[in-house]
């Protein structure tokens, strides 16, 4: 596990600099891999808008939220953009769920 502090610090880096991130999400009742930007980061909140401008995903960062360093390996299981892009994760989980939201870094092209 990472402190909550240096996953936002490494979320914030991306925001500021406008890095393309992939974002997975495996939740109950949804699961998906979106390619785009992170829009709103807060301590208690992180959006990322699609490249194409169609979606959204918010998921709020509540005081439970476990972080730590995502290996995009395990995660990504050939669902995601070309894994030879990706440069580094974050993944988010919760202890009363299995709930998971992976963000990672992609290189640029």
């Amino acid at each position: 596990m990472i402190s909550r502090d240096e996953a936002l610090s490494l979320l914030q880096k991306w925001h500021s600099e406008d890095m393309e991130v992939a974002c997975m999400a495996l939740m109950s009742e949804v699961r998906f891999v979106m390619v785009g930007k992170i829009d709103e980061l807060a301590a208690d909140r992180i959006s990322v808008f699609s490249e194409d401008a169609q979606s959204k995903f918010s998921v709020k960062l509540g005081l439970d939220v476990n972080f730590d360093y995502a290996d995009s390996y395990r995660a990504l299981s050939g669902v995601a953009p070309d894994e030879r892009r990706i440069e580094a994760g974050v993944e988010m989980t919760w202890p009363s769920r299995t709930d998971r939201v992976y963000i990672f870094e992609l290189k640029q092209v």
